[in-house]
């Protein structure tokens, strides 16, 4: 994977990528969960963790989950 990024001039964790990566979430609705459904910031997380993107309800941040 790191292939595809290098491609694309990102480096690991730099701001411009998690700036893409949050527009992108944005624009699109979604939300990232780790493991246990907990909500968390891509920018706040280790690189090794495991997470999730759900859809935005419409009812705020809250995602279409009913778990």
């Amino acid at each position: 994977m790191s292939f595809i990024w290098s491609a694309y001039g990102y480096r690991r964790r730099s701001a411009k990528l998690m700036m893409f990566l949050k527009q992108g979430m944005e624009r699109y609705g979604l939300v990232s969960f780790l493991r246990g459904n907990q909500r968390c910031d891509i920018e706040e997380i280790r690189l090794d963790d495991m997470i999730s993107f759900r859809v935005k309800s419409e009812r705020g941040n809250q995602s279409l989950s009913k778990s």
